[in-house]
């Protein structure tokens, strides 16, 4: 193995310590990135939110709008533009969404990408005003008991909105292991290792920059490719290669293609 990989216990000496973990951030950051971006479970429990709201609110202000000493009515009114929105946005990640779980890299777009950071902070801003009006009105429930109670369960979503990201960095931060189950249960893929017979049958090649056209470095160490470096290249895709020694320990905890996911196991 290429005595500059990160997965020998002799490293780089070139590389300070600081460098090796800012490495090791960045690929554990981008990991958790793509992983929630191309999750369908995510997507498919956001569209499902969504929905609920824009057809709650809908009901509510068709079938039981009333006035009270709050805006209650307007407040609703605007949160449901704000989740139609966010679901015609939603739609149009979908494609984005296949890119990235083929293997490819995030890229929506500035314009999309704009338009979701617009619309999380307006839903953000726009809480404020509601719990303000919400726990300010004291007779809201005796003049509109329906209205406000849509106005309540949205706040509730709202705090939970805010809550799930912080316990996600506690995890992450706190309790790994819990936040890898938690990654590997979305992302729908299995983490059993490659049996050793597998692995034996893998062939090396010399590494070939005119060749091997993919990333220049192994996305597994974060070691850039010298000419002449063993490597192994993936059946999922030609641009998916590694060092031979780091794709072999990888394979031995998970049978997954690091880059795209696709699994190794075979018949």
């Amino acid at each position: 193995m290429d005595e500059r990989s990160p997965l020998v216990q002799n490293q780089n000496q070139n590389r300070s310590p600081n460098q090796s973990q800012v490495i090791v951030r960045e690929n554990l950051w981008n990991t958790i990135q793509r992983t929630l971006y191309s999750s369908y479970i995510l997507m498919t429990f956001r569209l499902a939110v969504s929905t609920f709201k824009i057809l709650s609110c809908g009901i509510v202000l068709s079938f039981f709008a009333a006035s009270c000493n709050a805006p209650l009515t307007l407040w609703v009114l605007v949160s449901m533009v704000l989740e139609i929105g966010y679901l015609i946005m939603l739609f149009f990640r979908i494609p984005h969404v296949k890119i990235v779980r083929d293997g490819g890299e995030i890229n929506e777009g500035l314009a999309l990408g704009f338009l979701f950071k617009l619309q999380t902070a307006l839903y953000l801003c726009w809480l404020v005003p509601g719990n303000i009006w919400y726990w300010r009105c004291k007779d809201c429930y005796n003049d509109a008991p329906v209205l406000t109670a849509l106005v309540f369960a949205l706040l509730i979503l709202g705090y939970c909105y805010l809550l799930i990201p912080t316990m996600l960095v506690l995890c992450l931060c706190a309790c790994l292991p819990v936040a890898i189950i938690f990654l590997m249960f979305i992302s729908n893929t299995s983490q059993l290792p490659a049996t050793e017979g597998m692995i034996k049958d893998l062939k090396s090649v010399d590494y070939d920059s005119s060749v091997n056209k993919g990333d220049t470095s192994c996305s597994i160490c974060a070691v850039e490719y010298a000419e002449k470096d063993k490597i192994i290249v993936m059946e999922c895709d030609p641009r998916h290669f590694f060092h031979e020694e780091c794709i072999k320990r990888w394979l031995r905890i998970n049978s997954n293609c690091p880059i795209c996911r696709t699994p190794f196991l075979m018949d």
